[in-house]
């Protein structure tokens, strides 16, 4: 739910489906992507693959109409929020099942073992389940919205296989744990409801955090609630070099694999050091990934989904300035234009809601571009791949930055 974009795969959707399927329909359970009749056969079932087979984001259950509430915060936040809904629609009012698309079909013989099965054993009841496969990634979980005999909404749950895609819903799950009774008045979190095994997988399973029928209004930035999140554990002032989170900056990056990536982020370090050594800036927690499209406004409260990368001990405004820099990123451009100008509305954000001067506001703004930064680079070593360029807010920033006064 992080990460907006419909594009960029980078293997082959068939193969994509199919892998997942096999994960969460073990053998003796077997899986096929072709068309098929409207109605399935008793023991084969059938998900429509959304917005189409060539970029399969969603899997609904093709025979389950209530399976389009799954789409209907889809749009929030993307350029393609239109066709989200009339996805929803056209598959709300059965009219996707009566196009012979290629559909993704199980066979699932008689007391196999499935999520479906294993969630069922977890809520008593039977579940259908709709699945968000997003973009593939190492360490990304697979997240599911099952569904009763009714239609409600049982929970969300999150699935990984690999390593490091346990370890992010183990983290999210201690973070949920550790932040519930923190929570500002208006903010809302997914309560935890169980973290367990499963196959050769984790499960995270949530109650479901859902907004009303009519979200309130998007008044922008949420700004008096981020605060009042980054003040609620031990906030303080202090000296960068203080902070909790600058020798793990430090300690990541030495241990990176020797690159030209690594380099920028040792430079963008020593700069910090050099530049701003005695500077104090506020001290307290931030959420770690709060845009858009994790978040809703309902009754008069903030819904916000994806706590993995909860933190204490960072600088206070870093929720702030990365909704902003998500929001162009998906709305404006990755320009170097689109950067310069969130610099310069980040800095007026810190200084308005923060009070931090020019100095604490260009450390903070630093120290945040480094933190995504590592945290990208980091994602890239742990799954083997390519040192690929970040799309904007990257490496080349950090360079620029480095070589110029801020």
């Amino acid at each position: 739910m992080a990460d907006p974009d419909e594009t960029g795969w980078t293997d082959n959707p068939r193969d994509r489906v199919l892998s997942m399927a096999n994960l969460l329909w073990p053998s003796p359970a077997s899986a096929s992507l072709a068309r098929w009749k409207p109605r399935p056969s008793r023991d084969v079932r059938s998900w429509q693959l959304l917005p189409g087979p060539s970029h399969p984001w969603w899997l609904l259950p093709v025979h389950r109409r209530e399976a389009a509430q799954a789409l209907d915060r889809h749009d929030h936040g993307q350029r393609s929020g239109a066709v989200w809904k009339l996805l929803g629609w056209l598959h709300r009012n059965r009219i996707l099942q009566r196009i012979p698309t290629t559909r993704l079909h199980i066979r699932v013989p008689p007391d196999t073992d499935t999520i479906e099965t294993e969630l069922a054993r977890l809520f008593e009841t039977r579940v259908d389940v709709c699945v968000r496969l997003g973009r593939r990634r190492t360490n990304r979980s697979i997240v599911l919205r099952p569904i009763d005999p009714a239609g409600r909404t049982l929970c969300f749950a999150k699935v990984a296989e690999t390593g490091s895609g346990r370890e992010a819903l183990s983290r999210e799950a201690a973070n949920l744990e550790r932040v519930r009774p923190r929570l500002p008045e208006k903010l809302r979190a997914p309560q935890l409801i169980d973290l367990r095994t499963w196959h050769d997988t984790t499960i995270l399973v949530m109650a479901p955090l859902l907004p009303e029928d009519r979200p309130d209004a998007d008044d922008g930035v949420p700004a008096d609630v981020m605060l009042q999140l980054a003040r609620s554990g031990d906030p303080r002032t202090d000296v960068l070099s203080s902070a909790g989170f600058w020798p793990r900056h430090r300690s990541a990056a030495q241990r990176m694999a020797a690159s030209d990536a690594r380099a920028v982020i040792l430079d963008a370090i020593d700069h910090v050091t050099s530049t701003w050594p005695d500077t104090e800036v506020p001290i307290g927690s931030w959420h770690g990934d709060w845009v858009a499209w994790n978040m809703a406004r309902s009754n008069g409260h903030i819904q916000l989904w994806d706590w993995e990368h909860f933190e204490d001990d960072v600088p206070v405004g870093w929720d702030l300035i990365h909704y902003r820099a998500q929001e162009i990123r998906t709305l404006s451009g990755t320009t170097a234009a689109d950067e310069d100008a969130w610099f310069a509305e980040s800095r007026a954000l810190l200084r308005q809601h923060v009070g931090a001067d020019s100095r604490a506001a260009a450390a903070i703004i630093f120290t945040y571009l480094l933190e995504i930064n590592l945290r990208y680079l980091i994602d890239r070593e742990s799954e083997g791949e390519a040192m690929t360029p970040r799309d904007g807010w990257g490496l080349p920033l950090l360079a620029r930055l480095t070589g110029e006064t801020v």
